[in-house]
C-alpha cells in the first residue's frame, strides 16, 4: 500500500512538472509553412489565392487597397472557415488602407482557395500566410496600426508576442517604390511579399512577419514608401 501511494505521488509530481513544459514545447517552434499572393488588381475581388493547410494551422490574410471609401466586405474559403478582422487602418481621409484577417484551420489537410471581396473596385492586393505551431486560442498578442496623408513613413511599436504567438504586418503606399519594413536590431523579420505598380496609378505593398524575439522589449516597426507627399497605411498584429 505504501509503495502504491508512493508510485501514485511520483506520477502526479511528474505530471505537474511536465504539463507546463509540454505547453511551452507545443507552442515553442512556430514555423512559416507556405503562402500565396494575388497580382495587383483593379476590380473588387481577390479570387486567385490558394494555400496548403492542415488542421490547427493559423492563416493570416493581409489586404491593401487605395480607396478608403470601400472596405473588405467578406472573406470565404473552400472549407467554410470563419474569418475574423484583427486590424484595419485607413480612416484619415487618404487613399491607402490596410486590413489583417485570421482563421484557424479545422478541416483535414487540403489545398484551400480563399476569396476576398471588396465593397467597391480599387487597386488592391491580397496575401495569405500559413503558420504551424501557433497557439490557436490566442494566436496574437495585440494589434496596432496607423494611416497618414502626405507622409513618407509610419512608425509603430508592438509588445513582443507570448510563447505560441506570431507577429504579422502589412504596409501599403501610393508610390511605386518597394516598401522598407524593418524591425529594430533585437528582432528578426522576414519580408514575405512585396510588389510595386508604376504608371499613373502608383501603388506598392509589403507583407512581413516575425517568428521569434531575442528579448522582451517593445519592437519598433517602420513602414516607408520612400516618397514624401503620398498616403501610407500600415497594420500589425
Amino acid at each position: 500500500m505504501r509503495y502504491s501511494k508512493f508510485l501514485l505521488l511520483s506520477i502526479f509530481t511528474v505530471l505537474i512538472i511536465s504539463i507546463p513544459q509540454f505547453y511551452q514545447d507545443a507552442y515553442g517552434a512556430i514555423t512559416f509553412d507556405n503562402s500565396a499572393v494575388s497580382a495587383i488588381g483593379t476590380d473588387n475581388v481577390c479570387d486567385d489565392i490558394t494555400v496548403d493547410v492542415a488542421v490547427d494551422d493559423v492563416v493570416v490574410i493581409a489586404v491593401g487597397y487605395d480607396d478608403q471609401s470601400i472596405s473588405v466586405s467578406s472573406i470565404s474559403d473552400d472549407n467554410g472557415h470563419t474569418w475574423t478582422e484583427r486590424k484595419n487602418d485607413g480612416a484619415n481621409g487618404g487613399l491607402a488602407e490596410t486590413s489583417l484577417w485570421t482563421t484557424v484551420i479545422t478541416t483535414t489537410n487540403t489545398a484551400n482557395t480563399i476569396t476576398v471581396n471588396l465593397s467597391g473596385s480599387s487597386q488592391h492586393f491580397c496575401s495569405a500566410l500559413v503558420y504551424n505551431g501557433v497557439d490557436t486560442t490566442t494566436p496574437f498578442n495585440q494589434a496596432t496600426g496607423d494611416d497618414q496623408i502626405n507622409q513618407q513613413t509610419i512608425a509603430l511599436a508592438l509588445t513582443p508576442a507570448d510563447t505560441g504567438q506570431i507577429t504579422t504586418g502589412v504596409c501599403v503606399g501610393e508610390w511605386n517604390s518597394a516598401h522598407l519594413q524593418t524591425f529594430d536590431g533585437t528582432a528578426t523579420g522576414t519580408n514575405r511579399h512585396n510588389a510595386v505598380q508604376g504608371g499613373s496609378d502608383k501603388f506598392s505593398y509589403s507583407v512581413i512577419d516575425m517568428l521569434s524575439y531575442t528579448d522582451t522589449s517593445a519592437k519598433d516597426w517602420t513602414c516607408d514608401d520612400q516618397q514624401t507627399g503620398r498616403d501610407i497605411a500600415s497594420s500589425m498584429i
